[in-house]
C-alpha cells in the first residue's frame, strides 16, 4: 500500500477533470458549502500527479465560491492512466450500493431535533424532513431514502378469473323469483325511504298487514 499524505494545495492550482462523469447541481453545492462551513474541510479532493481532479469535483467548486486559498489534497502520482480513470468512477459508483437504515436515521434525526439541531446540516432538505412525517402511505408515494419509489402490489389475474371487460358486459344478477304463494323480502322491493315508512306504518296496524297495505297508503287510498 502506498503512504497517503495529506497536503494543502492553492485552489487555483486544482484543476478539473474535463470529463467529469458526475453532475454536481447548485443545490448540492449549496449543501457541501453549508456543510464545509459547520464542520471544516474533512474530506481531502483527491488529484494526479499533475493535480487534476479523481475524486471531489463538488468539494472544489464549493472551496471555490467560498474563496478558499487552499484545499487538504492527497495526491496520487503512482496511479497509472487507466487506474485514475477506473478510480473516478468507481469512486462514485460504489458509494450507489449502498443502503439506508430507516430506523436508525429516524433515531438520530430525532435525536438531533431534542438537541435543537438544524437538521438540513445532514444534507436532508426541508421537503426530505417533511416526507419523514407523512403518514406511511403519503410516504410511499413520494420516495423512500436512498432507494426507487416503492411500487403498489400487483394482483396476479389467473386465466379461470374474469377481467373487468367481461364483468361489464354481464347484467347484473337478479334475485331468484320466491316460492309460489311467497313475496320478496320487503328490504328487496322497497327503497329504504319507503322501507322507513313502512316500519312505522307497520307500527300503528295488525302485524299480519303486509306490502300491500302500505302501498295503499303511499297512493293515498288509506
Amino acid at each position: 500500500m502506498p503512504q497517503i499524505k495529506i497536503q494543502q494545495i492553492q485552489t487555483d492550482q486544482l484543476n478539473p477533470y474535463s470529463n467529469n462523469i458526475k453532475q454536481h447541481p447548485p443545490e448540492q453545492i449549496e449543501k457541501i458549502v453549508r456543510s464545509i462551513a459547520e464542520f471544516g474541510f474533512t474530506v481531502p479532493i483527491l488529484v494526479d500527479g499533475n493535480f487534476e481532479v479523481i475524486a471531489g469535483h463538488g468539494r472544489l467548486e464549493a472551496a471555490k465560491q467560498m474563496h478558499l486559498k487552499s484545499v487538504p489534497c492527497i495526491v496520487r502520482d503512482d496511479l497509472s492512466a487507466a487506474q485514475v480513470k477506473a478510480l473516478r468512477i468507481a469512486d462514485n459508483r460504489i458509494a450507489d450500493d449502498g443502503a439506508w437504515d430507516e430506523a436508525a436515521l429516524m433515531a438520530e434525526l430525532a435525536e438531533l431535533a431534542e438537541l435543537e439541531y438544524d437538521l438540513t446540516l445532514t444534507g436532508w432538505d426541508e421537503a426530505d424532513l417533511t416526507a419523514f412525517d407523512e403518514p406511511e402511505t403519503e410516504y410511499q408515494e413520494r420516495q423512500t431514502i436512498g432507494t426507487a419509489p416503492r411500487m403498489p402490489a400487483i394482483e396476479r389475474q389467473t386465466d379461470d378469473e374474469p377481467d373487468g371487460d367481461d364483468l361489464a358486459d354481464e347484467p347484473p344478477e337478479q334475485p331468484a323469483p320466491p316460492p309460489a304463494g311467497d313475496k320478496y323480502p320487503l328490504s328487496i322491493v322497497l327503497s329504504s325511504g319507503e322501507l322507513k315508512e313502512w316500519k312505522a306504518f307497520k307500527e300503528s296496524i295488525d302485524e299480519r298487514q303486509d306490502k300491500t297495505a302500505f302501498l295503499k297508503l303511499m297512493r293515498g287510498e288509506v
